[in-house]
């Protein structure tokens, strides 16, 4: 249902006009019957302009340099410094992060914002269609099925979890105790305490400051993977380099260059340094070159960043995530994002290289 009301100024509440009770815009949408949309300020309109467009006129009219040495942070590292500011909406970045080569002399709109467009654009074209839509999805489906659409997560779906000896998901919220839950940093596996106790695993008397592990599996798993962090690059084998090579020739591809073909792994929070945010952002790049952005509906959060660089969104723990690149000549041209649980489970969610080498 359509609803109004009106701006207490002091508050900053909106007074609905149906029941006269002062309700907050972050939950104005909600009491509208929408809480499913979850973007009050997209859906808030005051003078025919929505909240979120406000704000960010609001924004530009405080006169923002677009290339100042700025107080906030880039979107992608989280890194301060000289940033970029987007002109659709407050996000800000690196140059070496979007990439470009240089500041734009004209306008310029981030990557999500560009996406929110494209996907609101077609949006449109789907509601304006919708019988045309529906007769397209019985004759061809897997047409239907192949075209890309915008992956927003929604609500996190539900998987086994709890603690693996005791198969109980409660814990204990405050102080420390037998329902006390500790979450091992190489397997992401949460126990309770005093399942370690009883099954003469670990006797803990407070939580571990820094890393614990689970056993002595997951400490050589990660032991491995850090002693990969800190090896920095490693040529590949002269095998898969003569592959290269043979592949190059049957498509007359001339390279009057050598090939120096070399792989890495990298963990921001094993090792950070300028040179490791440089690659990482490059495989950012490379992801947001191939893929949509993968948004939270809550936070408009991007997923891609948090993965690559091991932060944590709300429920999502990305703290054991590694990224891996292969370069040629310096040029970062393969990324990958992958998790290890133990010796034999592995996850691998993402993998992509750009345009310009695909087939080599």
């Amino acid at each position: 249902k359509l609803l109004d009301g009106k701006i207490n100024r002091y508050t900053s509440a909106i007074m609905c006009s149906c029941c006269d009770n002062q309700i907050s815009p972050s939950t104005f949408e909600a009491h509208a019957g929408w809480a499913s949309r979850r973007k009050p300020y997209l859906h808030i309109f005051a003078g025919g302009v929505s909240l979120h467009e406000l704000s960010i006129s609001l924004l530009k009219k405080q006169k923002i340099s677009r290339s100042a040495d700025s107080d906030g942070r880039c979107s992608i590292c989280e890194q301060g410094g000289h940033l970029l500011c987007c002109d659709g909406c407050p996000r800000a970045f690196h140059l070496e992060c979007v990439p470009l080569k240089s500041e734009p002399r004209c306008i310029w709109y981030c990557k999500y914002c560009c996406h929110n467009v494209y996907h609101n654009e077609r949006r449109e074209e789907r509601n304006a269609n919708a019988q045309d839509a529906v007769r397209v999805a019985e004759m061809a489906p897997l047409e239907q099925i192949a075209q890309r659409a915008p992956l927003t997560v929604n609500d996190t779906e539900a998987v086994e979890g709890g603690c693996p000896l005791c198969r109980e998901d409660d814990f204990q919220l405050k102080g420390f105790g037998p329902r006390t839950v500790i979450i091992c940093d190489q397997c992401n596996k949460e126990y309770h305490v005093g399942c370690l106790k009883d099954h003469k695993i670990a006797d803990l008397k407070k939580l571990p400051k820094g890393d614990w592990f689970c056993g002595s599996e997951c400490l050589q798993v990660r032991t491995v993977l850090h002693n990969l962090v800190i090896r920095g690059d490693v040529p590949i084998s002269d095998s898969l380099l003569s592959l290269i090579k043979k592949k190059h020739k049957e498509k007359g591809l001339k390279t009057n260059y050598g090939l120096d073909v070399k792989w890495r792994i990298m963990n921001w929070k094993l090792l950070a340094s300028e040179e490791i945010r440089a690659l990482l952002s490059k495989a950012v790049s490379i992801f947001h070159e191939q893929f949509d952005p993968i948004v939270d509906a809550d936070t408009d959060i991007d997923f891609i960043p948090s993965m690559i660089y091991g932060r944590s969104i709300k429920d999502q723990y990305f703290g054991g995530m590694y990224c891996a690149v292969l370069t040629v000549n310096k040029e970062v041209v393969s990324t990958g994002v992958f998790r290890m649980f133990g010796r034999e489970v592995a996850e691998l969610p993402l993998v992509a290289t750009n345009a310009a080498s695909q087939g080599k």
